[in-house]
């Protein structure tokens, strides 16, 4: 019997019951009381284009003693918040309403949901209350996505709700802080599971692989030729088939920095400067050491990888050779980097950029405001999208003006060029311009942030950033296509590849995420 039968059975015998009470007449009615339905759309509880997470998940609170907040606390503002709808999550049971459920804090709803993967969650929504518009919902009765089920009460100086995602106590409203790791006792970060479950809902996802840490796959996964990834997971090595299942696993005897693409396979980086290959089957092979100690990704760039250094310094190692052709000291960690022909661009966590040629010199270091985004002209240029504008930068450092129209970027911005198009991303505004610089479109794409990817992928556009953002326009008029936004985290760059086999396989924050590319875009295809 399913988890689904014997929940649905539950229910069933809980209405019995009530019906036994209040004088019920028939069991088709009790049957169709429990026929809540499985989960087939989410939305937040508050519209999040007009309130804000003003207490995030896990967060330890020193009003309460250090305790762990088990939800997100959304604000809509001063004097706006309090009396604002607050609307139910997912279509499911009302297993808990009381207008004094948190005493002088206000109400408490609780809802439970059957997950399509016949998982059953509960959400929590506290410090609501009841209106002469908006009741509470009465208790073993069904709602629906949107549903109000209170609004926000004006119990606290700053007006809120309290939304929480939980799989145990369903009955409990709980207190709201915990003392041990909240997601080690039974509850979930509520935006997660909202952004996640939307995505997973869409009718072109295929598949979705969790991962075990919360600050993505760094470095991306390595793609294999028959649609396979090579990715590390928290330390760990694996392999996930073009279909999303794991087909083996590898435990390094020895903490890895990095994982990078090697022949026909990968080439793991151990923190203590070793290499080692690993093979499509995941056998390792015979290590070699390095005589420096990396501290994060490399930066491939031809056929060197570029190291940071633990020591603030960059050391390029000729994959060939397997020596080490050049070093440069006085490096401070690289939060973004370009490969643009003979120069890499490093964005510093200084804040300034630096250009350093092939063979190792530093030819130019600018300090840039709110960091920049890169781009490899047509004439393999480096492009630099600033606040200051888009500059060229040549091959011996210097700087000039591209396009004088192209306004500011910086770090949440982005570019690409496809066919003489040059695509620009402002951290607003999407447009296209033509070889002479001229605008072709304009689209307005609010609430897109993090770090952001754009490739053109024949007739359409596709955006992608690091808040779990993946948009698809035309490229021709930019027309959305689609959109849909899984969770994301600042941490993760977002890492993307269109199979030959049509789908298009992403890494967002925890997870690696396989969408079937000819459904997601539709009639843009």
């Amino acid at each position: 019997m399913s988890l689904m039968t014997l929940q649905l059975a539950r229910w069933i015998a809980i209405l019995l019951l009530v019906a036994a009470l209040s004088g019920l007449s028939s069991f088709e009615s009790v049957a169709a009381q429990a026929q809540c339905g499985v989960v087939a759309q989410l939305d937040f509880p508050v519209d999040t284009t007009a309130f804000v997470r003003v207490q995030d998940y896990a967060s330890a609170s020193v009003r309460h003693q250090g305790r762990y907040h088990t939800g997100e606390d959304w604000y809509g503002g001063r004097d706006t918040s309090a009396g604002q709808v607050v609307r139910a999550m997912a279509a499911g049971r009302v297993m808990h309403a009381a207008p004094q459920g948190w005493g002088r804090d206000g109400g408490v709803v609780i809802l439970e949901h059957v997950m399509p993967d016949e998982t059953v969650v509960y959400s929590v929504y506290g410090h609501i209350t009841e209106n002469e518009l908006v009741i509470f919902p009465t208790p073993l009765t069904c709602v629906g996505v949107g549903d109000p089920i209170g609004v926000i009460a004006d119990v606290r100086p700053a007006p809120h709700v309290h939304f929480e995602i939980k799989t145990n106590n369903p009955t409990l409203p709980g207190a709201g802080y915990a003392w041990e790791d909240p997601s080690a006792a039974g509850w979930q970060r509520p935006s997660q599971f909202v952004r996640d479950w939307q995505t997973w809902l869409q009718p072109a996802h295929a598949w979705h692989y969790r991962l075990n840490t919360s600050t993505g796959p760094q470095p991306p996964p390595v793609p294999l030729d028959d649609g396979s990834l090579i990715f590390l997971d928290a330390g760990r090595l694996g392999r996930l088939t073009p279909d999303g299942r794991n087909l083996w696993r590898v435990v390094p005897d020895q903490p890895v920095a990095s994982l990078v693409p090697y022949a026909d396979s990968a080439l793991i980086v151990y923190a203590n400067g070793t290499l080692q290959p690993v093979g499509r089957d995941g056998a390792l092979g015979e290590r070699w050491a390095v005589s420096f100690t990396p501290d994060s990704a490399p930066m491939p760039a031809g056929n060197r990888l570029v190291f940071h250094l633990a020591n603030n310094a960059l050391a390029a190692l000729d994959m060939e050779t397997r020596q080490i052709v050049w070093s440069l000291a006085d490096i401070p960690p690289v939060v973004r980097w370009h490969s643009a022909g003979d120069i890499l661009a490093l964005l510093g966590a200084d804040g300034a950029l630096r250009v350093v040629s092939a063979d190792g010199a530093l030819l130019d270091t600018a300090q840039v405001r709110d960091g920049a985004a890169f781009a490899t002209s047509p004439d393999g240029a480096l492009l630099a999208y600033t606040t200051g504008g888009l500059w060229r930068v040549s091959a011996d450092g210097a700087w000039t003006p591209f396009l004088e129209t192209a306004g500011p970027g910086g770090g949440a911005a982005a570019l690409a060029f496809d066919a003489g198009t040059l695509y620009l991303f402002d951290g607003a505004v999407l447009s296209a311009r033509s070889g002479a610089g001229e605008q072709v479109w304009a689209v307005t794409l609010p609430h897109v942030g993090g770090e952001v990817r754009l490739q053109p992928l024949g007739t359409v556009l596709l955006l992608t950033s690091s808040q779990g953002h993946v948009i698809a326009l035309q490229a021709g008029s930019g027309a959305l296509c689609n959109a849909t936004q899984a969770w994301g985290d600042g941490r993760a760059a977002p890492w993307q590849q269109l199979g030959d086999d049509g789908l298009l396989r992403l890494a967002l924050a925890d997870q690696v995420l396989g969408l079937d590319w000819a459904r997601f875009i539709g009639a843009c295809g």
